[in-house]
């Protein structure tokens, strides 16, 4: 039961992860343009 839990947490931080190293790039050239439009 603990070690299903821990593994759900480790795949579940592993998304996150994956999630905003993906949308890292976006988040950046968001800000350059609002930086830009100033």
């Amino acid at each position: 039961m603990i070690t299903m839990l821990i593994s759900l947490i480790r795949v579940t931080m592993r998304y996150i992860a994956v999630v905003s190293f993906m949308a890292l790039p976006m988040i950046i050239e968001a800000a350059i343009m609002a930086n830009v439009e100033k």
